[in-house]
């Protein structure tokens, strides 16, 4: 790979190009050159990435925000959304509407009832079982010994089957405040009140609130809307993502959160996707510039992001490294392993494959 076509800016694209080969150091330097890294005051650390967001929209640039963890994403949230409010760019009434945050659990631990908590929680079933539909909504009534009571909102009771864990998700109940102009993003593949399909990862504007809770939608590529109930639940704002979700995303200027405490978590690879977000610009925001500069030094000698991105095979790997042991012969196989060279079709929007 010799270029990286997303990047207007040659100065920007060639930062991004160095830390595409695992060049941290000398990536920061550019980007510090060209003053994309800028310092905050860790007592308000998110006014200057806010003003700088709203500037960029006022100009009718499309933006991103990046922070390495969502409780950081939440905090940054926050501040956008009440900058936003006062720049007239998003409604001022606002209505909270329900949020499901997906607990994530195993199987082994969705079978165990002292997992589940009354009041907050809720069973969304992924597929039918006695006495409840795939898709339907469950609050978690009550808890006792071994038993899960479960209730919709008709009123209607069930015992949670806790044999068929691979059948249900369990959710955390929390609220999500809306205006109209919000961006918002689908966070479970479901269906709006006139039954159309929306996939987890979609993203759209919100058009208007109402007080009743509804809430309507629209695709802002296309003239489509969707209409969901104050219920709804798998919605989250879309101002900010992690690294990891960032990937695939293009926009003309990203907006990185990247304060000192998260520094050792951070690797080449998710300063490469941060980075590498933007076509025209990528504003790094931290309380700590010299101690950033210097994890970027100490990043250098890593693994490139093509390699971390694209993934050799890990268990080919381990062979590899058994066969130069001395007694590899006794720890491996003696059948040679072929190795196949790495092949990268460059395209115009190319890049690393995550």
């Amino acid at each position: 790979m010799s270029r990286i076509f997303r990047q207007r800016n040659i100065h920007y694209r060639a930062a991004v190009e160095d830390l595409s080969k695992g060049d941290v150091k000398t990536a920061f330097e550019k980007l510090d050159g060209i003053e994309f890294i800028k310092s905050v005051d860790p007592m308000n650390p998110h006014a200057r990435l806010t003003d700088d967001y709203v500037a960029a929209l006022k100009k009718g640039k499309t933006a991103l925000v990046i922070s390495p963890t969502h409780k950081q994403g939440d905090e940054a949230t926050s501040a956008i959304r009440e900058k936003l409010r006062k720049a007239g760019l998003i409604g001022k009434k606002e209505i909270a509407a329900s949020r499901l945050v997906n607990l994530n659990l195993t199987e082994a631990e969705k079978s165990d009832w002292r997992n589940f908590k009354e009041g907050q929680q809720i069973v969304q079933f992924n597929q039918h079982v006695k006495g409840a539909k795939r898709g339907s909504t469950w609050a978690v009534a009550s808890v006792r010994e071994t038993l899960v009571e479960l209730r919709n909102d008709k009123g209607q009771s069930l015992i949670l089957p806790q044999d068929k864990a691979g059948m249900f998700d369990l959710f955390h109940k929390t609220e999500i405040g809306l205006s109209k102009g919000d961006k918002v993003r689908i966070t479970r593949t479901a269906f709006d009140e006139q039954n159309r399909r929306m996939d987890n990862g979609w993203m759209f504007d919100v058009v208007s609130v109402s007080k009743n809770g509804g809430i309507t939608l629209r695709n802002p590529s296309g003239k489509t809307t969707y209409v969901l109930g104050k219920e709804f639940g798998h919605l989250a704002h879309a101002y900010c993502v992690t690294s990891h979700n960032s990937q695939g995303k293009t926009v003309d200027e990203v907006f990185i959160h990247q304060p000192a405490a998260t520094f050792p978590a951070t690797d080449a690879k998710q300063f490469y996707v941060s980075v590498s977000r933007g076509r025209d610009a990528a504003h790094i925001y931290t309380d700590d510039k010299d101690a950033l500069l210097d994890h970027a030094v100490r990043l250098g000698d890593r693994q490139s992001a093509l390699e971390l991105v694209g993934g050799m095979d890990k268990h080919l790997e381990h062979i590899r490294q058994l066969q130069r042991q001395p007694d590899a012969k006794s720890a491996v196989t003696k059948q040679p392993i072929k190795e196949t060279p790495l092949k990268y079709t460059i395209d115009r929007d190319y890049e690393p494959g995550l």
